[in-house]
């Protein structure tokens, strides 16, 4: 049987910052695996290119909490990359 949720959306600023509070426990766990490594598998591997554009598109919110100074170098080793850059331009 398929369920379906409903979400309460008079309290959509609470949602917000509650999932905002949740992608930063997430990317703070990146951060820690990213301490004595370069990329998050040892090797560029998929988990680095899947995580790399939600780091980018929520960036404002990671600089505004701080304190995630490998997550920052591993973005920027990333963004540095000519693939990369090309698939991260806006589509016209």
């Amino acid at each position: 049987m398929i369920e379906f949720y409903t979400y309460d959306t008079s309290n959509g600023q609470r949602v917000a910052i509650m999932l905002e509070e949740r992608l930063l426990r997430y990317l703070s766990v990146a951060d820690a695996r990213l301490a004595d490594r370069e990329w998050l598998a040892d090797e560029p591997s998929i988990a680095d290119f899947a995580l790399y554009p939600i780091y980018a598109v929520r960036k404002a919110v990671i600089d505004a909490a701080g304190g995630m100074p490998n997550l920052g170098r591993w973005a920027a080793a990333l963004a540095g990359r000519p693939g990369v850059a090309r698939a991260m331009r806006p589509v016209a």
